[in-house]
């Protein structure tokens, strides 16, 4: 059983909540839900999916936790964040962190960028 199949043995209490990457918030802290829609695996590359738009790719993910009603990837190659503003000019929006040399590497296409923190771990959902 590969990781993408375990998540999706896992209760939506588990995989659905408030998202956080490296510590970051799609919105503010705790404002929004995200419903998970599913997961699948990409080579070595765990792809999520939330709310039928937002798309959460995960390369080389360390390992999974889960503890209550949260799930955790502490670690990563790499996490991607994109997503489709229905209604808007059909621009994919992303958050892009990237681990290189010990560090971490951010980028995206928003007005606001984040701080990611490598205190916080890659994924974490709950």
């Amino acid at each position: 059983m590969n990781l993408a199949d375990h998540i999706l043995q896992l209760p939506k209490k588990v995989t659905s909540g408030c998202m956080s990457i490296y510590g970051c918030y799609l919105g503010r802290p705790l404002d929004t839900y995200e419903e998970f829609d599913g997961a699948f695996m990409d080579g070595n590359v765990l792809v999520l999916k939330y709310d039928r738009v937002i798309r959460v790719e995960i390369w080389v993910p360390s390992a999974l936790e889960v503890s209550g009603n949260y799930m955790t990837i502490p670690s990563a190659a790499r996490v991607r964040q994109s997503w489709d503003t229905p209604g808007e000019d059909g621009t994919m929006y992303f958050h892009d962190y990237v681990m290189k040399d010990q560090k971490l590497h951010y980028s995206t296409n928003m007005q606001y960028p984040k701080q990611p923190s490598l205190a916080s771990p890659a994924f974490q959902i709950g």
